[in-house]
């Protein structure tokens, strides 16, 4: 494999792909929540080089024109109908922070059956402290992703063990955990 090919910002994509080759090399269907570039720092670049396809969204406009034409989708995503969003300079840091609501959300569960999506091969969702949030706005059990990363450890928030807490609970395990991210398995058992 081409180690080019990975480019999550803590090696998640490698440490996937090393364990689960076979899977990785079937393409699938992904979704990208707070997807940020194309390749810089993207969990899911090697996905796409590999024949998957998926959903790119982000809440950041300014992330659009890193994009082919079509692929992106600026909508911030959360379980709250309105939130308050801060575009931030660095465009990574851009996040729902504190405030008066600003922002119209979108559930998760809402961009899926808009894109007839079905099955989820591999989940990223990097929302900067709202990835519980995100994560509870669709059905999983529906979509049941084989393979979720998740932001844990976010820069000026710390650390929020919701969302482990949550798939553990719904039939997840850990099976990689790097200083920001924690890499979940559906290992079985029952989803919500």
């Amino acid at each position: 494999m081409d180690l080019q090919l990975f480019s999550s910002e803590y090696g998640e994509d490698a440490a996937l792909f090393r364990m689960f080759e076979p899977f990785f090399l079937q393409p699938r269907f992904y979704a990208d929540i707070g997807c940020g570039h194309p390749v810089i720092n993207s969990n899911t670049h090697f996905l796409r080089s590999l024949g998957w396809k998926g959903l790119h969204v982000d809440g950041n406009p300014e992330w659009a024109s890193e994009w082919p034409a079509g692929w992106f989708i600026n909508r911030v995503v959360s379980i709250h109908s309105h939130v308050h969003f801060d575009p931030h300079p660095v465009k990574e840091l851009s996040r729902i922070g504190e405030g008066f609501p600003n922002t119209e959300t979108v559930l998760l569960q809402t961009l899926l059956d808009q894109h007839l999506v079905d099955k989820i091969g591999l989940l990223s969702v990097d929302a900067e402290g709202h990835e519980y949030e995100v994560i509870r706005s669709m059905n999983l059990k529906r979509h049941q992703p084989q393979f979720i990363i998740s932001e844990f450890n976010t820069a000026g928030i710390g650390e929020d063990y919701r969302v482990r807490d949550y798939l553990c609970d719904n039939g997840y395990e850990v099976i990689h955990q790097t200083v920001a991210n924690l890499c979940y398995h559906y290992a079985g058992g029952t989803s919500n």
